[in-house]
Protein backbone atom coordinates (compact mmCIF):
# COMPACT_ATOMS: atom_id res chain seq x y z
CA UNK A 1 0.00 0.00 0.00
CA UNK A 2 2.89 2.29 1.11
CA UNK A 3 4.09 1.84 -2.82
CA UNK A 4 0.95 2.36 -4.47
CA UNK A 5 1.26 5.97 -1.98
CA UNK A 6 4.70 6.98 -2.92
CA UNK A 7 3.47 6.28 -6.65
CA UNK A 8 0.51 7.94 -6.80
CA UNK A 9 1.95 11.12 -4.65
CA UNK A 10 4.85 10.92 -7.50
CA UNK A 11 2.83 10.81 -10.79
CA UNK A 12 4.05 7.47 -11.70
CA UNK A 13 1.70 4.10 -13.12
CA UNK A 14 1.45 2.04 -9.73
CA UNK A 15 3.99 -0.71 -10.34
CA UNK A 16 6.22 1.13 -12.04
CA UNK A 17 9.91 -0.23 -11.49
CA UNK A 18 8.82 -3.24 -9.76
CA UNK A 19 10.20 -6.31 -11.25
CA UNK A 20 7.67 -9.25 -11.47
CA UNK A 21 4.08 -9.40 -12.69
CA UNK A 22 2.71 -10.25 -9.09
CA UNK A 23 4.77 -7.30 -7.68
CA UNK A 24 3.06 -4.61 -10.34
CA UNK A 25 -0.35 -6.73 -10.19
CA UNK A 26 -0.04 -6.11 -6.11
CA UNK A 27 0.14 -2.44 -6.53
CA UNK A 28 -2.13 -2.12 -8.86
CA UNK A 29 -4.91 -3.67 -6.52
CA UNK A 30 -3.09 -1.11 -3.93
CA UNK A 31 -3.58 1.79 -6.41
CA UNK A 32 -7.29 0.68 -6.95
CA UNK A 33 -7.76 0.84 -3.05
CA UNK A 34 -6.55 4.11 -2.95
CA UNK A 35 -8.67 5.28 -5.71
CA UNK A 36 -11.57 4.10 -4.42
CA UNK A 37 -10.73 5.25 -0.17
CA UNK A 38 -9.75 8.68 -1.71
CA UNK A 39 -12.97 9.36 -3.70
CA UNK A 40 -14.64 8.98 -0.22
CA UNK A 41 -13.97 8.97 3.60
CA UNK A 42 -13.84 5.70 4.77
CA UNK A 43 -12.33 4.35 7.69
CA UNK A 44 -9.04 2.46 8.90
CA UNK A 45 -11.46 -0.70 9.26
CA UNK A 46 -12.76 -0.56 5.76
CA UNK A 47 -9.26 -0.40 4.06
CA UNK A 48 -7.94 -3.39 5.91
CA UNK A 49 -11.51 -5.03 4.81
CA UNK A 50 -10.21 -3.70 1.15
CA UNK A 51 -6.82 -4.88 1.06
CA UNK A 52 -8.09 -8.10 2.26
CA UNK A 53 -10.86 -8.44 -0.30
CA UNK A 54 -9.01 -10.22 -2.95
CA UNK A 55 -7.78 -12.76 -0.63
CA UNK A 56 -9.14 -16.64 -0.27
CA UNK A 57 -11.05 -17.63 3.09
CA UNK A 58 -8.37 -19.12 5.21
CA UNK A 59 -10.93 -22.22 5.71
CA UNK A 60 -10.85 -22.40 1.84
CA UNK A 61 -6.90 -22.80 1.73
CA UNK A 62 -5.74 -24.83 4.91
CA UNK A 63 -5.25 -28.06 4.75
CA UNK A 64 -7.38 -30.47 6.83
CA UNK A 65 -6.88 -33.99 7.18
CA UNK A 66 -2.51 -34.05 6.20
CA UNK A 67 -1.21 -36.78 3.78
CA UNK A 68 -3.19 -39.82 5.39
CA UNK A 69 -6.94 -38.19 4.49
CA UNK A 70 -5.18 -37.49 1.08
CA UNK A 71 -4.31 -40.60 0.05
CA UNK A 72 -7.58 -42.30 2.00
CA UNK A 73 -9.76 -39.87 -0.33
CA UNK A 74 -8.14 -41.21 -3.38
CA UNK A 75 -8.40 -44.40 -2.75
CA UNK A 76 -12.07 -43.38 -2.00
CA UNK A 77 -12.13 -41.82 -4.94
CA UNK A 78 -9.83 -44.88 -7.09
CA UNK A 79 -12.68 -47.59 -5.88
CA UNK A 80 -16.24 -45.33 -6.87
CA UNK A 81 -15.04 -46.04 -9.98
CA UNK A 82 -12.62 -42.60 -10.72
CA UNK A 83 -9.61 -43.72 -12.85
CA UNK A 84 -6.00 -42.29 -13.60
CA UNK A 85 -5.41 -41.72 -17.56
CA UNK A 86 -1.88 -40.83 -18.45
CA UNK A 87 -1.88 -38.54 -21.92
CA UNK A 88 0.19 -38.77 -24.40
CA UNK A 89 2.68 -36.20 -23.34
CA UNK A 90 3.36 -37.90 -20.32
CA UNK A 91 1.14 -35.79 -18.12
CA UNK A 92 -1.20 -37.93 -15.36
Amino acid sequence: MQSARESLEAGVSPGAGLETADEQAEAAFADLILTSLDQGDESTQDLDALSRGGEMPEEATSRKGGFFKDIGELFGALAGGAHIVKKEDGRV
